[in-house]
């Protein structure tokens, strides 16, 4: 009877921790994956810039993307056409002003200034992974989501010193982003909907970042086509292409 006993409480714990909560930090490595699941995708976005009580402003972007690279072409409207985008890692980020017909690096203290007046920075707009700079907690389940509280690791440089995201179980990929300033001031926040698969990876149609210091001025990025795994060449990701490209 102990024999069996001791077996029936082995397999109940075994079971318990078969079922168990992943860790915070689990669920942040599995949403990186998550967000980088296909090869490359190719997006166009209608970004619409809105102050509340003013009219709103509407520019069009194409962006390509493969792991954590970036690149963007602005399409619209006819001040910012042309304007380009290239994010190699979170450290190398370079705009391309037609005006000028210059590449200019974007220097580390310049990540978190905006982009025409939009409530996304060149940081956000470029940063897809966070588990290699950021550590994360559990704080919340429920039966749809997770909900981590990720902190800047030490030696790690990012404008926002805290994250909460809340997870979707379903695809892994964040719902709601809240950031916080290095004082502990919830600063923005970031909502993710409309989420569909294209061949096997997953994302969201729908992006809306609301500045809480700007009299929650907000920004949304609604989806308006997207390719997935088409093969582009590596080139389109150098200062060359910046420079002469699509």
């Amino acid at each position: 009877m102990i024999r069996i006993a001791s077996w029936l409480l082995a397999v109940l714990f075994m079971a318990q921790s078969a079922f168990a909560a992943p860790k915070g930090q689990d669920v942040l490595t599995k949403m990186d994956v998550a967000l980088t699941k296909a090869k490359d995708n190719i997006f166009t976005f209608d970004m619409v810039i809105q102050d509340p009580g003013k009219e709103s402003r509407e520019v069009v972007q194409k962006v390509y993307t493969r792991g954590e690279k970036r690149y963007i072409v602005f399409l619209s409207p006819g001040d910012i056409k042309g304007t380009k985008m290239l994010s190699i890692s979170k450290d190398k980020m370079y705009v391309y002003l037609p005006a000028y017909r210059k590449i200019r690096r974007v220097a580390s203290h310049a990540r978190s200034q905006t982009l025409f007046g939009a409530d996304y920075t060149y940081d956000e707009m470029s940063t897809v992974t966070y588990a290699d700079i950021y550590q994360a907690k559990s704080i919340k389940e429920t039966a749809t989501h997770y909900t981590v509280d990720a902190s800047l690791r030490s030696g790690k440089e990012a404008p926002y010193k805290r994250i909460v995201f809340r997870v979707r179980k379903k695809e892994m990929l964040p719902d709601e982003l809240r950031y916080y300033s290095a004082k502990g001031n919830h600063i923005k926040t970031e909502t993710r909907s409309e989420f569909s698969c294209n061949k096997g990876a997953c994302s969201a149609a729908k992006l809306k970042m609301v500045d809480h210091t700007r009299n929650d001025h907000w920004t949304t990025m609604q989806r308006k086509t997207w390719e997935v795994n088409t093969g582009f060449s590596e080139r389109i990701f150098s200062l060359r292409n910046l420079q002469r490209g699509r």
